[in-house]
């Protein structure tokens, strides 16, 4: 029974993982809209939610993350709505509760600065940063190794955990 609960209780935890949804919520975007953005970093994306103030209507748009640097998580271009040719790329900012967007412009393959960047700022923030680094890769591998060893974990449960852990 205690076996069965230890393996129960590893698995979950391997198979949560160690996701973080941060956001930045009440942000101003203009007198028409307001904007909620949620930061999932085991999925490596925030979503935008765009809400219309008049209905309460909103839209949502996932963009990948492209680096955290300090307290600043940067998104990679994606291609707007309404345009093909017009890429948005996004800056959060925790230090000054800010998120930025960038326009850009294709043009023969490459990307051209499309206007100023424009800076709202979020009422609420809230983000735990170390949650956002991943460990260790090779550790877990060895500790998943040592609960197959010691017999905690059978050889079907250890080749999903490992699958999982590597993304297969």
């Amino acid at each position: 029974m205690k076996k069965l609960f230890s393996t129960i209780l590893v698995l979950g935890f391997l198979w949560s993982g160690n996701a973080y949804a941060g956001y930045f919520k009440n942000c101003e975007l203009s007198q028409k809209f307001s904007g909620n953005y949620t930061i999932d970093f085991e999925r490596k994306t925030v979503t935008l939610r765009v809400i219309k103030k008049s209905d309460k209507s909103f839209q949502d748009r996932e963009y990948k993350i492209r680096s955290i640097e300090g307290k600043k998580i940067f998104t990679e271009k994606k291609q707007t709505i309404s345009s093909k040719k017009h890429f948005l790329e996004y800056t959060l900012d925790a230090n000054d509760k800010s998120a930025t967007t960038q326009r850009y412009r294709l043009k023969k393959g490459a990307y051209f600065v499309d206007g100023p960047k424009k800076k709202k700022y979020c009422k609420v923030v809230n983000i735990d940063y170390k949650k956002s680094v991943s460990p260790n890769i090779a550790d877990e591998l060895n500790q998943l190794n040592e609960l197959y060893k010691s017999g905690v974990l059978t050889k079907d449960e250890f080749d999903k955990a490992k699958k999982k852990l590597l993304n297969l």
